[in-house]
């Protein structure tokens, strides 16, 4: 059990508790930065027609509170962190991350230009925006099914979490086209089926806007959250310079790990309004009863 010094951030607990246990037989496969050598789902995914299957299960219910488990080696480490509990898990043969019974599943596909790539050629800028510009056009044409139809937005979130118009968006396609440096596409199911559409968006945002600050990364990226199939899930288009959007798997587990803790935080969040609107509904119930009580005996 790890119990957090009250105010000390989450990670600089954790890393602080792997670092002390360098050294012992139990934790030979940490680095020397406090962080282990995980297994990180990094698949590459088809931007063209066809959708995305996922191949996870995804049915258990919040019930009476969200539990979090992370994997950073073969160690079991347990931690409960302030004003929530967190329960973290630690096996380098699956690597996952799982909140509430269910797998954080995060893919991600990097492409960089001058990089020699699957079939042994070296992409131009130009080259490498065009497919980014692709990504972005089958983010905009799939799983928009549950908004409004708008004609002058698209179905493109910009970094503040707002619809890009449809002039914007098609500015940006003409940029990409212009030519990048690289860009990440990135695939974010989390599998709950309580969070709806503004969960969502509020999820994917402050994720990404929480990795960049804590990994020092900068760059600059739009999002879509599609609905057209059973689990409602997010796709991330990332561009800037090559040394920015490349990631080390420590990078992507500490990503997976910030999609994790703000799953945790939107179901504990939800949780509580639920069990307020159930407290609230019960006074109303005896306070009605308690009238009929009274008119009863007049």
């Amino acid at each position: 059990m790890i119990n957090c010094p009250p105010g000390m951030p989450f990670d600089e607990c954790l890393k602080r508790q792997m670092t002390s246990k360098q050294g012992s037989p139990s934790s030979s496969s940490h680095s020397s930065s406090g962080f282990s050598k995980p297994v990180i789902s990094t698949h590459s995914y088809s931007s063209g027609g066809s959708h995305h299957s996922f191949g996870a299960s995804h049915s258990a219910s919040i019930g009476g509170g969200s539990s979090f488990h992370m994997n950073f080696g073969k160690n079991t480490i347990t931690t409960a962190s302030q004003n929530k509990s967190s329960s973290i898990a630690n096996n380098t043969s699956k690597g996952g991350i799982v909140v509430n019974k269910q797998t954080v599943i995060v893919k991600s596909n990097f492409e960089m230009a001058g990089r020699l790539n699957k079939q042994g050629k070296r992409n131009s800028a130009k080259t490498l925006g065009s497919h980014a510009s692709a990504s972005l056009t089958y983010m905009e044409n799939h799983g928009a099914r549950d908004l409004q139809n708008d004609p002058s937005l698209s179905h493109i979130y910009d970094e503040n979490g707002e619809r890009m118009s449809k002039d914007e968006f098609e500015k940006l396609k003409e940029e990409l086209n212009a030519g990048i440096d690289a860009f990440r596409r990135t695939v974010i199911d989390v599998g709950q089926s309580e969070l709806d559409r503004d969960d969502m968006n509020r999820l994917v945002r402050e994720s990404l806007q929480e990795f960049q600050e804590k990994s020092g990364k900068q760059f600059e990226y739009v999002y879509a959250i599609h609905t057209d199939t059973d689990k409602i899930h997010a796709h991330v288009l990332s561009h800037g310079k090559s040394h920015e959007i490349n990631m080390t798997k420590e990078h992507l587990q500490l990503f997976k790990h910030t999609v994790g803790e703000k799953t945790n935080e939107l179901l504990q969040e939800q949780k509580l309004e639920n069990d307020r609107d159930q407290s609230f509904e019960k006074q109303m119930d005896q306070s009605n009863d308690k009238e009929n009580q009274n008119s009863l005996s007049i």
